[in-house]
């Protein structure tokens, strides 16, 4: 015998609003992630600092990733995902304004937004499971709600498909890696915006901001990376309206019920 096709109930997720907002806010994160990864150590060197101190900046934000993975995995089983989602988010671009942008003039700035990034940023990916699981149980749910009747049948192939987590999970892989793909051209054509003139004129001034890093050369870079975070995070914002909504409808009606 040939293997059982998949039912038709399969592609029941895609009709999921609310996996598609997430899908956008994962998006516009992807965009916006990798080019601090990117550009640490050219950043770096436009500080005058050598490539070792460079090197601290970039282990620095990869153990901050490791943290921040953890940190979150624990979290998310305890938050509401779109709420915990939401607050790294905004708390990523703050600190992309904020740590990059106006205090990373120095090493000790850079060494601070290196370690806030990687906390904060990396943690968003750990945050997927705590989306997928209600999606993925919402069939069994249905399922059992409807068991007695003749959409049983339907119904089963969905409920018992153990590829629905890894789907959902490629489905967000793939939208980052959209990001990862354009980020470093978009990120280089934004440096390549500040002239050779006026960027070797400022060399050589001090830096009261991390904005005028390299002359200024990574200010729009700095300031795309922020809005992507902030961008996201508004997308973050309206999932978690509507989640609390359908979760008021539900209870609203539980309590009808009983």
């Amino acid at each position: 015998m040939g293997p059982t096709p998949r039912g038709r109930g399969n592609a029941e997720w895609t009709k999921s609003i609310s996996f598609w907002i997430l899908v956008l806010a994962n998006t516009f994160q992807g965009f916006g992630y990798f080019v601090p990864i990117v550009w640490l150590p050219t950043f770096a060197s436009d500080l005058n600092l050598n490539s070792s101190t460079s090197s601290i900046a970039l282990a620095l934000l990869n153990c901050g990733s490791v943290i921040g993975r953890l940190a979150t995995g624990y979290l998310s089983d305890k938050i509401n995902p779109w709420f915990l989602g939401l607050s790294i988010l905004a708390s990523t671009s703050a600190a992309t304004f904020i740590l990059w942008g106006v205090l990373s003039y120095d090493l000790a700035g850079l060494l601070s937004f290196s370690l806030a990034y990687g906390i904060l940023a990396s943690g968003w990916t750990s945050t997927w499971n705590g989306f997928t699981k209600p999606l993925s149980r919402k069939y069994m749910y249905a399922l059992i709600r409807w068991q007695y009747s003749n959409f049983v049948n339907s119904l089963n192939p969905l409920a018992n498909d153990p590829n629905l987590s890894t789907t959902l999970f490629g489905v967000l892989l793939f939208s980052r890696g959209i990001g990862n793909i354009f980020s470093t051209p978009i990120s280089s054509a934004l440096t390549s915006l500040h002239s050779n003139s006026t960027t070797s004129s400022f060399t050589h001034t001090s830096n009261h901001l991390g904005f005028d890093v390299g002359g200024g050369k990574f200010e729009k870079m700095i300031v795309y990376v922020g809005m992507c975070f902030a961008g996201a995070a508004l997308i973050a914002l309206v999932g978690w309206v509507m989640d609390a909504a359908i979760r008021r409808r539900s209870f609203g009606r539980q309590e009808q019920q009983s």
